[in-house]
């Protein structure tokens, strides 16, 4: 399947024990030096995740590395078994 700047993608991040957190809610706030940065809101539940476009998505992952040092993923479903892609 192609992907293109316009196809809908979940970001999908995991944590320290290997459970996966879905991207609720892109969101920003202030960090204590008053710069805007990202603030996700991450679900355990696939059903609140709410996909983006890979063109968005991409730029939420490149924020999430330099801002908060997470290393996201991109999926084309929400849920536990959808395969992650990672190029």
């Amino acid at each position: 399947m192609a992907i293109g700047k316009n196809s809908r993608i979940h970001i999908v991040a995991i944590d320290g024990a290997g459970k996966r957190l879905y991207l609720n809610t892109p969101a920003t706030k202030r960090n204590n030096r008053g710069e805007l940065v990202l603030w996700p809101v991450w679900s355990d539940e696939p059903a609140y995740s709410r996909p983006l476009s890979y063109e968005h998505a991409l730029i939420v992952k490149r924020r999430m590395a330099e801002e908060h040092k997470i290393h996201v993923h991109f999926a084309l479903q929400a849920g536990d078994t959808a395969e992650l892609i990672e190029q």
